[in-house]
């Protein structure tokens, strides 16, 4: 009867040193990948800036000769009146309207 008690005691501490360390490893490998997702994400965020900065830049273009404003272009009148007709028009709305 007094062998019974050793086996499982050694048995025991064999099991809680096993335990112990799959929770650890499990917590270091966890670590490992928040830190390897994070560097990801820092790598990614880089690489947009870059990018954003290299279009910024290869957006310019050299324009040789002179830089004079583009001529009017003759829009007709009836185009540019718009009719509009309020619900609830303001004093100035039906100034305007009348004028």
């Amino acid at each position: 009867s007094s062998s019974s008690p050793q086996p499982d005691k050694v048995r025991q501490a064999v099991v809680a040193p096993t335990m112990t360390s799959r929770v650890l490893l499990r917590q270091q490998l966890m670590r490992e990948q928040t830190q390897e997702q994070e560097r990801k994400e820092q790598q990614a965020a880089a690489q947009l800036m870059q990018e954003r900065a290299s279009a910024n830049q290869s957006r310019a273009i050299a324009v040789n000769g002179p830089l004079g404003l583009p001529a009017k272009a003759q829009v007709p009148m009836e185009i540019l009146k718009v009719q509009t007709h309020l619900e609830n028009p303001t004093k100035y709305h039906i100034q305007q309207s009348q004028r």
